[in-house]
């Protein structure tokens, strides 16, 4: 848990957005380093990685529970979660 918000504190400077399921093309809603603390462990809740395969290999901070998925290719891996999910990409 420690090492959780460690990560979510460094992330003050990375961009953190929603990526809406259903309508990739609208405009992206920012979020907060405080809610997406207050949303781990929430299992409504997807957080995908999106770095480069080659920084998130290796790198050692990572936010619990989440998977690393191509930053690029959002349709393809957004479209396989249930629309009624969050999403919250992060990259750092």
């Amino acid at each position: 848990m420690r090492q959780a918000v460690w990560i979510v504190v460094a992330l003050m400077t990375t961009v953190m957005f929603i990526v809406p399921v259903a309508h990739a093309d609208t405009k992206v809603p920012r979020i907060s380093k405080e809610q997406v603390k207050s949303m781990l462990g929430n299992p409504n809740v997807i957080i995908p990685g999106v770095r480069k395969a080659k920084d998130w290999n290796l790198s050692n901070q990572k936010i619990k529970g989440a998977m690393r998925k191509h930053p690029t290719d959002t349709k393809s891996w957004a479209s396989k979660y249930a629309k009624d999910k969050t999403i919250i990409t992060y990259c750092a």
